[in-house]
């Protein structure tokens, strides 16, 4: 199967450690709006000890619905309510 984001499958991204461990689906995406790196999460609230960092193309190993987000842009971010579901995006609301 084609890998079918424009980045780097190579590319650093930031993961829950639940996504990590394959023990929680992904549930939320967001591209940072500073520099475009990807996030991806159970949904859950996380501190800093709970990411991990690995490539995009082992991510979308870990869950292939990913690939409609592949146009998701810097700024904007991605939820659904369970594995499975329709993924809605939203643009981050800048409060400035």
């Amino acid at each position: 199967m084609e890998f079918p984001f424009a980045e780097d499958p190579k590319e650093a991204v930031i993961v829950c450690k639940h996504v990590y461990e394959g023990t929680r689906p992904i549930l939320f995406a967001i591209r940072h709006i500073e520099d475009g790196m990807w996030h991806f999460s159970c949904g859950n609230a996380h501190d800093s000890r709970d990411r991990r960092f690995i490539t995009l193309q082992e991510v979308y190993d870990k869950d292939r619905s990913i690939k409609e987000l592949k146009d998701l842009q810097p700024g904007s971010y991605a939820i659904r309510s369970g594995e499975g579901e329709e993924w809605i995006i939203r643009e981050i609301i800048s409060l400035d």
